[in-house]
């Protein structure tokens, strides 16, 4: 089984752990299944065994996780399975456990020992109107994301980890790294990158019925085939 406290180097902790051809155990033999994790209806949702491996490695029973895309509550699943207080806040809450904030002004009080953050890729998916709302494009999106930076270093205590899962998008013949964006705007807060995980997330299923979704996006608008998604491991 996988100890992620073993593992020498940051880059390591998600070694055979992630990919779909492997079955992620958690250390007591569980399987960590997609399905027992967050709400199978919501669309962009995370993998539980990033939520898994980042509370493992970074908290102890008890700490207080910050979630501030509650999203379908993976994460919220997660804590509560692995007995870790957890503040959860989305602007679009589909769940009782997950507070109607917004992330680019909350501030988690008392400040976390860790921050789970799997903010929206630009307007991959639209989740909500709202001009706070991170599902948006260009200067918008870059704005916010300094905003919910600012906010997040508050909501950290002194050294304590975030963990962000972000991902790439393509549009008008270009690629945009929003990793860098992020990178840029936690770097300046004071954030510190200690790790980073090129995370191959495999095939992506179009409501439950179309293996070759991204192969379908390709097609209908021109874009390159993105299959990775980023975990960035910060300390403030």
């Amino acid at each position: 089984m996988i100890n992620p406290k073993d593992f020498k180097s940051i880059p390591d902790w998600l070694l055979g752990g992630y990919w779909p051809s492997i079955k992620f155990k958690d250390l007591d033999g569980n399987i960590l299944d997609t399905k027992k994790f967050g709400s199978n209806k919501f669309r962009g949702r995370s993998h539980p065994s990033v939520a898994f491996m980042s509370i493992i490695r970074f908290t102890n029973e008890g700490d207080l996780v910050y979630i501030p895309f509650g999203g379908s509550g993976t994460e919220i699943d997660v804590c509560k399975r692995y007995n870790r207080k957890f503040k959860a806040i989305d602007i679009n809450p589909i769940r009782e456990d997950i507070d109607l904030y917004d992330a680019t002004s909350f501030r988690c009080d008392p400040p976390s020992d860790l921050i789970i953050a799997h903010p929206p890729y630009e307007d991959c998916i639209v989740y909500g109107k709202s001009p706070m709302d991170l599902s948006c494009d260009g200067d918008r999106y870059e704005m916010l994301v300094r905003m919910c930076s600012r906010r997040f270093f508050e909501s950290l205590k002194h050294k304590g980890k975030l963990v962000l899962i972000i991902g790439d998008v393509y549009r008008d013949g270009r690629e945009i790294p929003l990793d860098f964006v992020w990178y840029k705007h936690l770097s300046q807060v004071g954030f510190k990158l200690i790790g980073r995980i090129v995370r191959d997330f495999g095939e992506t299923k179009g409501k439950g019925k179309n293996n070759n979704l991204w192969k379908f996006r390709l097609l209908k608008f021109n874009r390159f085939w993105l299959k990775n998604d980023f975990v960035m491991i910060f300390e403030k």
